[in-house]
């Protein structure tokens, strides 16, 4: 009756409503609640907020577990006010439940409030609070959040101050993501964390295991920066792992090399991978978050090499095991698979549809990428619809991105498809090469050959034609998807024929026709076909 007195004139007023549940009430808008707290000092506000953390502790001693998450705000709010021990209890208590719900920015949102309240706890253990930081840095990793990797090498920090090997190497090994990407944007590395890595692998009394997570963390930090050791490392990895009798350790150690090897070189390698991940997952069953990379990892090399019926194999598997909130990155690379598809299939509407899925999708765990690469696939699919400007606008995300000087070799084939031949000879002048041997190496080459085939730019097709030659017998993709440049001897074909040479102009075109009709490419088989009446007309 009291409260009821006290909020009345809050009703009168409109400031405060009934709410939806009986006996509770809310403020009719936002800026009601945010003015108030204005008005008050920060040790006021948490004098509040430490005062309803023990009233809802009394009003529902009963039964808790309904009222952690809002026990853990209200106690996290309140830490000045003398509340840090029962923020730690509740923060951790929300965090179990969002790791139970696979929901990794709730747990980052509840860690960051159990290490805020350990700081001010005295005497707190240095162990509880490096395994705080370690889970929290696990969270925000996998929200690509910016501060994740910070967290992770606070508490690799820790770990090696308390001389402890064996969560050093845990928590290292933790530093890149689960996917079939690698975890740094293109050409990136981070010096500090390889230098950090190679003292971890120089401590005595290593475990084989300890040893096999260090030598697996530090090929993955130099998959940019030193290609060829991250690959032999890689080797050594998957050796030292299979005594360990640890299916889930040789996945991931597979996965982490897939990325290392995404480039023209690495085709054999990245199929061989994918069959033994898929092996993995026959065998043992892999834990849910890996078992759709396991299979998405053979269609790269699968779309590559024109094995079509193996590559829609794969991504049907995956398509029964992805799911956008309990397998997120799995779910990821499944929108670009089939955006790929989509493209080889000609539906155009399909193709839309994925790359609007991926952007959400990649927003939660590679979010610097969540705007360039579905913009990749747009741009091909308004190209393919004969929309030269729109498609030219889905490009401007590349163009502000660290890809940005060799997509001006995709630039150049959708304006030379538009028959803009003095823009698309300018886009070519854009960028010289070299590519490195990743994903992009196979398609912007394509896609440059083709542009400079239709402009006639014969310089430019002397100086990299060499680069496409023994990549001919391939069908052009970026890694298990996204965007399609059908068959890469199309392209060599053109330029042949652009340098005066039918004859090995015909003879690839005909290995062209061969693996388009394989693959059912319908919005390349005119192409082929176009090209082949015009060099039977010479």
């Amino acid at each position: 009756a009291e409260a009821l007195t006290r909020i009345e004139p809050a009703l009168d007023d409109g400031l405060v409503e009934p709410d939806d549940r009986a006996g509770r009430f809310a403020f009719t808008h936002a800026l009601v609640s945010s003015t108030l707290v204005a008005e008050l000092n920060a040790a006021r506000l948490a004098q509040h907020h430490a005062r309803i953390t023990g009233v809802i502790e009394a009003l529902r001693a009963d039964d808790l577990e309904p009222w952690v998450e809002d026990l853990a705000h209200h106690a996290a709010e309140g830490l000045i006010a003398g509340t840090a021990p029962q923020a730690l209890t509740y923060a951790r208590r929300a965090a179990a439940s969002a790791e139970a719900a696979q929901s990794s920015a709730d747990v980052a949102l509840q860690l960051r409030r159990a290490v805020a309240a350990a700081a001010l706890i005295p005497g707190f253990p240095v162990q509880e609070r490096r395994d705080l930081v370690h889970r929290l840095g696990i969270a925000l990793r996998d929200t690509n959040a910016d501060d994740g990797r910070t967290m992770l090498i606070e508490a690799a920090r820790l770990a090696e101050a308390q001389d402890d090997s064996h969560a050093l190497a845990a928590i290292l090994a933790s530093l890149d993501t689960e996917s079939l990407w690698a975890g740094y944007d293109w050409s990136l590395h981070d010096a500090g964390v390889v230098a950090a890595v190679e003292r971890a692998r120089a401590r005595p009394g290593l475990s084989d295991r300890d040893r096999t997570l260090l030598t697996m963390a530090l090929a993955g930090e130099l998959t940019y920066l030193d290609n060829a050791r991250s690959n032999r490392l890689f080797a050594e990895a998957e050796t030292m792992a299979a005594p360990l009798d640890d299916p889930v350790l040789s996945a991931r150690v597979l996965l982490r090399w897939f990325a290392s090897v995404s480039g023209p070189s690495g085709r054999p390698t990245r199929a061989s991978i994918g069959d033994r991940l898929i092996a993995l997952d026959r065998d043992t069953v892999l834990p849910t978050r890996l078992r759709p990379l396991a299979h998405l990892a053979r269609v790269s090399a699968a779309l590559e090499e024109g094995d079509i019926e193996r590559a829609r194999r794969c991504v049907a598997t995956a398509r029964m095991l992805a799911h956008p909130v309990r397998t997120p990155t799995g779910w990821a690379h499944l929108q670009w698979a089939e955006a790929g598809l989509a493209l080889l299939d000609g539906d155009l509407a399909r193709a839309r549809a994925h790359a609007a899925a991926l952007r959400p999708a990649l927003q939660r765990v590679r979010p610097y990428t969540a705007d360039s690469s579905p913009a990749s696939i747009l741009a091909v699919v308004e190209c393919e619809a004969g929309d030269t400007d729109a498609a030219l606008g889905w490009l401007r995300a590349l163009l502000a991105s660290p890809y940005a000087e060799p997509i001006h070799w995709l630039e150049a084939w959708i304006l030379a498809e538009g028959g803009r031949t003095e823009e698309a000879r300018a886009a070519l002048a854009g960028f010289d090469g070299p590519l490195p041997d990743d994903w992009l190496c196979v398609p912007l080459t394509t896609a440059a050959i083709h542009a400079a085939a239709a402009v006639g730019d014969l310089r430019f097709l002397r100086r990299h034609l060499p680069g496409l030659e023994p990549v001919a017998d391939r069908f052009v993709f970026v890694g298990e998807g996204g965007l399609c440049l059908g068959p890469a001897g199309l392209a060599a074909a053109a330029a042949h024929a652009a340098l005066g040479d039918p004859a090995a102009a015909r003879a690839h075109a005909e290995r062209a026709l061969a693996i388009t009709e394989r693959m059912g490419a319908v919005l390349w088989l005119p192409r082929v076909h176009r090209l082949l009446d015009e060099l039977a007309a010479t």
